[in-house]
């Protein structure tokens, strides 16, 4: 069967399986798609949830309000600020917060895990709809098996597994719905006001699907394609004669093109039938009266509104977005992505292509899947280098296919040539902001970013496997390969997930696809030293930082496990490497500081806390720090300075409220001590420190009943530290409770046999006070008290 008489009606009815109904297929794209990943359930937060979602303050801190949301960036940042990604997704992170909230202000993965599978299971079911809108709903086992595909594909496992991938989903939704809502306004009786409502309103939910990431506004593109391509049935040849028809419209009918909208009709002769693109205007001045919103349009003058609507739109949404950014443009390092630093425009171009394969070949045959590909993990294509890189062959084969396979479609003609423009189109145009064409981005492979992409290269998949169906010899073998392809996708889905349970389970899997990157070690070593394997981690450390010599944020975790190691010698080395890197690396800074006040260089301690803040001026465990290093020097009221800064830039920051109250405590201050106490529980209430340190001060100003309270309440929190049993009897002996200050001084004693407990007991016995204690009783009575 030729290209030209190809039809993919016939085609998708010769496909070796059954025709499912839609509610069958439906339920079983959904139980594949939820299958593939429900093992994510049982997954933590693991890489870049902790910036996202636990340490973002957009999403955990009742302080930040949902207006400030649409003035951070992702990661809870301003996204004006210079060092800002401009990763603008406010929907997402207030879809966090909103489970954050729901989950009782608690961060579980498992609540964020179910709502990215039952995301998935929805995006799966739209992508059926959409695929059936694309076939004109006359291939249904194509469509099936697109969304089917789509569903259990193991490239999106960075999107469903990873919680950060929640903002692909929320965006695929959106899109998918824009294109759905335009598809029905496409198919309603073609009014002015409808054209425009169906229109705009795809507009703002395409705009919605931006907000949950920048990658959904791309899906105006691709319903400009299928109204161009699939509504109105344009060709090439069509193209030509559409432009001459609007170039007459506007020179020629410029005085008329009011009143032609107004009350006019257009006679389109064949529109739908002929290769010809023939039309003709007839005025009758006879409905004058009609109104304009309800006049109506035809397939041309309709498309032309949409496509006005759309583009005022989009237009206005990006500049919209431009502005919120501070009009610039995100700032990356070269080890995010090397490819676009690359001095020489050819060899930027070679490995932009080199790095487009990468991606095509991860949808083709998806082995290689790693959680991060910066760093060396595919390494850099030089033209200039005396060896000749065998990879340039491969980039040239790349654009000899795609230059075939356009010529291919350019030869064609009919319905195949229409969802074929629409697949390739759909690759291209979502895959855009990743791209590297406009502005640099800050990945080199991200697998995230193919969930919507994956669209167009399913159908393409799939038209191909219409022109295999039409070999009736090989249904049988056919059939098969539809399977297993099915059910290898569908368990190495399983198997992807299974690495996203754990983060050392991610970083691991990572080294046999990319044993070259950094990242992969760093994260490694990270993990490790978390866990205590600080053996382990010191190994990966040095092969992250062998295989990237300039890579700071290595040598500064390494030299804080030499220095806790006692190798303060070895640690301050990697850190002034580190500051020669990056001289405006303020943790390091920070970090040469605590080494520095370890060996006792006490004015180069300062000077390096001081030069920290100089480079981060909000940085609090800076200022806490500083607040020791000055109560080492005996400048108390500098150190309660640096204590207060940290608790104000980060008022859960629970040792320097603790330091904060016991200095004023110990300078006799305890009016403010009390009022710093009230104040550090406001935003730490069940932090067991702040009400020992609270009742110590109440203790003082002989407020036993509530120094009472709050020792009780810490020793709830906190029963294994003996100062809070020995402090509580202590109070109970000022009190002349002697019976309840003989059980907390045991307590104490049991916990810790070095304390004074003994000499209170001791002191307690020759008073004769505590002969008839019931300390059963006097333990229950407690429990009933708090």
């Amino acid at each position: 069967m030729s290209y030209r008489k190809y039809s993919p009606t016939k085609c998708d009815s010769l496909i070796p399986i059954s025709k499912p109904k839609p509610i069958i297929a439906l339920i079983i794209i959904s139980v594949a798609a939820f299958l593939s990943y429900s093992k994510s359930l049982q997954a933590a937060f693991v890489f870049d949830d902790h910036e996202a979602v636990i340490n973002n303050k957009d999403v955990t801190s009742p302080h930040v309000s949902i207006k400030d949301l649409f003035f951070h960036d992702f990661w809870g940042a301003s996204i004006t600020h210079i060092a800002s990604h401009k990763s603008y997704r406010p929907f997402t992170v207030f879809c966090f917060r909103l489970l954050h909230r729901l989950n009782g202000n608690e961060l579980n993965p498992f609540v964020f895990h179910s709502v990215n599978v039952i995301l998935h299971t929805v995006v799966s079911c739209l992508t059926y709809i959409v695929y059936n809108m694309i076939f004109e709903s006359r291939c249904p086992k194509s469509a099936f098996l697109c969304a089917l595909l789509f569903a259990v594909h193991p490239v999106h496992t960075e999107s469903v597994v990873g919680i950060v991938g929640q903002a692909e989903l929320l965006s695929a939704f959106f899109a998918l719905l824009s294109f759905i809502i335009f598809h029905y306004g496409c198919a309603y009786k073609r009014s002015l006001l409808s054209v425009v409502i169906y229109s705009s309103i795809s507009c703002v939910i395409s705009i919605i699907a931006m907000f949950c990431k920048e990658q959904g506004i791309t899906i105006i593109g691709i319903i400009v394609m299928y109204d161009v391509i699939i509504v109105n049935r344009l060709n090439f040849t069509k193209v030509q004669e559409f432009v001459i028809i609007v170039k007459a419209l506007i020179y020629d009918k410029l005085r008329n093109l009011f009143k032609m909208f107004t009350y006019c009709e257009f006679i389109d002769k064949n529109w739908d039938k002929s290769n010809s693109f023939k039309t003709h205007l007839k005025f009758n001045s006879s409905r004058h009266a009609k109104i304009l919103i309800f006049s109506q349009l035809t397939p041309i003058t309709a498309m032309i509104i949409r496509f006005i609507t759309l583009l005022l739109f989009t237009g206005f949404s990006l500049y919209g977005r431009w502005l919120l950014m501070g009009s610039t443009l995100p700032v990356f390092q070269e080890i995010d992505n090397p490819a676009s630093f690359q001095e020489n425009f050819f060899d930027r171009v070679l490995n932009y292509n080199y790095i487009y394969l990468i991606n095509i070949w991860i949808l083709l045959c998806p082995e290689w899947l790693c959680f991060d590909w910066s760093m060396g993990c595919v390494p850099l294509i030089k033209m200039n280098d005396s060896k000749i890189d065998f990879r340039i062959g491969f980039v040239f084969v790349f654009w000899i296919i795609l230059c075939i396979f356009v010529y291919v479609i350019y030869k064609s003609s009919g319905s195949f040539q229409r969802i074929l423009i629409i697949g390739l189109s759909s690759m291209f145009i979502l895959f855009l902001p990743a791209s590297n064409i406009f502005f640099k981005v800050g990945f080199v492979v991200a697998e995230r970013v193919l969930y919507l992409p994956s669209l167009g290269y399913f159908l393409i998949i799939i038209i191909g496997l219409q022109k295999l169906a039409t070999f009736e010899h090989y249904k049988k073998l056919l059939q098969f390969s539809i399977i297993m392809l099915i059910i290898i996708f569908f368990l190495r889905s399983i198997r992807r997930t299974e690495d996203w349970l754990t983060e050392k389970r991610l970083f691991e899997s990572a080294l046999s696809v990319c044993p070259l990157n950094a990242k992969v070690h760093y994260n490694l070593a990270k993990n490790s030293a978390d866990r205590g394997f600080k053996k382990f981690a010191i190994k990966h450390y040095e092969e992250a930082i062998r295989l990237h010599p300039k890579y700071d944020l290595a040598m500064n975790n390494l030299a804080n496990i030499y220095r806790d190691e006692g190798n303060l010698v070895q640690a301050k080395k990697l850190l002034t490497t580190a500051l020669e890197i990056r001289p405006d690396f303020a943790t390091a800074w920070m970090n040469l500081g605590i080494v520095y006040s370890s060996m006792g260089s006490i004015n180069e301690s300062e000077f390096c806390y001081l030069e920290a803040l100089k480079y981060r001026r909000r940085y609090p465990d800076c200022y806490y720090n500083l607040g020791n290093l000055y109560l080492e020097l005996d400048r108390n009221f500098d150190a309660l300075s640096a204590w207060r800064n940290a608790t104000f830039l980060k008022p859960t920051h629970k040792i320097a409220w603790s330091n904060l109250i016991v200095m004023l405590d110990s300078m006799g201050r305890l009016d403010e001590a009390l009022n710093e106490s009230y104040n550090a529980l406001s935003h730490l209430s069940n932090e067991a420190n702040i009400h020992f340190n609270l009742a110590n001060v109440l203790g003082k100003l002989n407020e036993y009943q509530k120094s009472e309270k709050h020792f009780l309440r810490a020793i709830q929190l906190n029963s294994s530290v003996a100062a809070y049993h020995y402090n509580l009897g202590v109070l109970y002996h000022r009190w002349n409770k002697f019976c309840r200050a003989k059980f907390h001084y045991k307590e104490a004693d049991k916990l810790d046999p070095t304390s004074k407990a003994k000499i209170q007991l001791s002191s307690l016995k020759r008073s004769g006070k505590i002969e008839y204690c019931n300390f059963e009783n006097l333990k229950n009575n407690e429990l009933l008290f708090i």
